[in-house]
């Protein structure tokens, strides 16, 4: 009897001490973006291995919580949710997130019928009249606002959509991350968008860049201090923050976690897993 006390109470304490001391809850919409994440209520992808990785080696458990993306942003503002896992920097959005490299890498590409002349900024956009299609609560609006560019906006913006969209007229230009676009070619056995009408500009929307998640700076995981290399000369943005993570906090456990994940090549073989799995 002592002996069987004796063990369950080690039982006991081990199992106190191995459970993951804080609940990392990530939010997204309820679209799919493969191979990083598939329609709610499934998860599975890319995102949800590489931050259930991260989450564990910190000592945390991740959540995932699928609402509309407007939901979700007010979640972040309240603290109520702690990061998006893929997203585009804004100054407005930067209020309420603090922009942490995920350790992927992403591209945008403008999208237009096959009459638009050759983009390689958003004033053209403007200046041809085009209508810019974007997905509600995209981060692109203050680009279209600043520019007084038209928008058309749809809760999901797929290939086949657009196509629908441009063929109408609805609209003539589309921004979608590389993402999407590999993935659509992969799966429709194509090797350009020409033959649906589509011309795809690469040199319009920023390059190849790091992908960064929104950790909320309301969370209570998360804790913020002075940066000493922000320059009030410059302008604020993403590569000069005016606050960096405080070494105290989850969410710089998490960043560094991410960066070493990078680092050893382990990101890349997820990425690079479930970028296959979809062509089988």
């Amino acid at each position: 009897m002592k002996l069987t006390t004796s063990i369950l109470c080690v039982a006991l304490m081990y199992s106190q001490t191995a459970a993951p001391s804080c609940a990392l809850k990530m939010g997204y919409k309820y679209g799919a973006k493969l191979p990083l994440i598939q329609k709610a209520p499934a998860n599975s992808g890319v995102y949800v291995e590489l931050f259930k990785i991260a989450a564990k080696r910190i000592g945390c458990k991740l959540l995932i919580v699928r609402m509309k993306k407007t939901k979700l942003h007010l979640g972040f503002a309240a603290g109520t949710l702690d990061f998006y896992p893929g997203a585009s920097y804004s100054y407005e959005r930067a209020k309420y997130l603090h922009y942490i490299k995920n350790g992927l890498e992403t591209n945008e590409y403008g999208i237009t019928p096959l009459h638009i002349a050759t983009i390689r900024d958003y004033s053209q956009v403007k200046s041809l009249d085009l209508i810019w299609l974007q997905e509600i609560g995209s981060s692109k609006k203050p680009i279209a606002a600043h520019l007084d560019i038209s928008v058309l906006n749809l809760n999901s913006v797929t290939i086949k959509v657009i196509q629908r969209f441009f063929a109408k007229d609805r609209a003539q230009f589309v921004v979608v991350d590389q993402e999407l676009y590999d993935y659509f070619l992969k799966t429709a056995e194509l090797r350009t968008l020409l033959t649906l009408g589509l011309k795809v500009h690469k040199n319009c929307c920023g390059g190849v860049q790091p992908m960064y998640l929104g950790f909320s700076r309301y969370s209570k995981h998360y804790a913020e201090e002075d940066n000493p290399q922000y320059d009030p000369n410059r302008p604020v943005g993403i590569n000069n923050k005016e606050k960096r993570l405080a070494k105290t906090s989850i969410a710089y456990q998490l960043q560094q976690t991410l960066s070493q994940m990078k680092q050893s090549g382990l990101t890349k073989k997820i990425y690079q897993k479930y970028f296959l799995e979809i062509l089988r």
